[in-house]
C-alpha cells in the first residue's frame, strides 16, 4: 500500500476545505436571510384562527352578517367605539373546585352579540375565550366556564369582558383569585 505524498495530499485537501467553507457560508446566509429551506411559510392569520377555534369549546361558529363583519374589519378593540346605548356588568366570577364560572349581564342590548372574555396576569399568558351571547327572559347574558387547569399561575387575575354588537362594544372588568 502506498502512502500519499505530501503534494497529492495538499492537492486533494485544499479544494475540499474551500468547498466546505463555501457551503457553510451559503447555509449560514440562507439561515439568516430566511431563505429556502429555512423560510417561515406559516401564515400568522391561520395560527390566530386555529388558536381561537382550538381554545373555544363552543362548536357553533360565530356568524355575523356581512355588514357587521365589514364594519369592524381591520379595527383593533381600541378603534371600536364604546356604546352609549348598551352596557355590560360582571355578575358572577367565582371558582368552584376546578371550574371558574363567569357570567355578565348586558343591559339594553336589542341584538345578540359576541362575548370576548380575557383573563390576564403579568406572570402568565392571557387566557381568551370568545362565544355568542345568550338570551333568557329578555335578558342578554355572557356565560361560560373555564377549567382551572388552563391557569398555570395561581393568584390574582384581571378579567375583562368586551361585548360586541355591530360596530359598537361594551367593556367591563373585574378580578378573581385562582386557587
Amino acid at each position: 500500500m502506498k502512502i500519499l505524498k505530501n503534494k497529492n495530499y495538499k492537492t486533494i485537501l485544499m479544494p475540499v476545505l474551500i468547498i466546505g467553507a463555501l457551503l457553510l457560508v451559503c447555509i449560514a446566509s440562507a439561515f439568516f436571510l430566511k431563505l429556502w429551506p429555512f423560510q417561515n411559510n406559516i401564515d400568522p392569520n391561520s395560527i390566530r384562527q386555529e388558536t381561537s377555534s382550538e381554545s373555544s369549546k363552543n362548536d357553533n361558529p360565530i356568524t355575523k352578517d356581512e355588514s357587521e363583519a365589514d364594519a369592524n374589519e381591520g379595527k383593533s378593540t381600541d378603534d371600536v367605539p364604546v356604546s352609549e346605548s348598551f352596557s355590560a356588568a360582571i355578575t358572577k366570577l367565582e371558582q368552584n373546585d376546578n371550574q371558574i364560572s363567569f357570567a355578565a349581564k348586558i343591559s339594553n342590548s336589542k341584538n345578540p352579540g359576541t362575548c370576548v372574555v380575557t383573563f390576564s396576569n403579568p406572570n402568565d399568558r392571557p387566557i381568551v375565550k370568545q362565544f355568542d351571547s345568550t338570551s333568557k327572559d329578555s335578558v342578554t347574558l355572557c356565560e361560560s366556564t373555564f377549567s382551572a387547569l388552563e391557569f398555570s399561575y395561581l393568584g390574582e387575575w384581571n378579567v375583562s369582558l368586551r361585548y360586541y354588537v355591530g360596530s359598537e362594544q361594551a367593556f367591563t372588568e373585574g378580578r378573581v383569585i385562582i386557587k
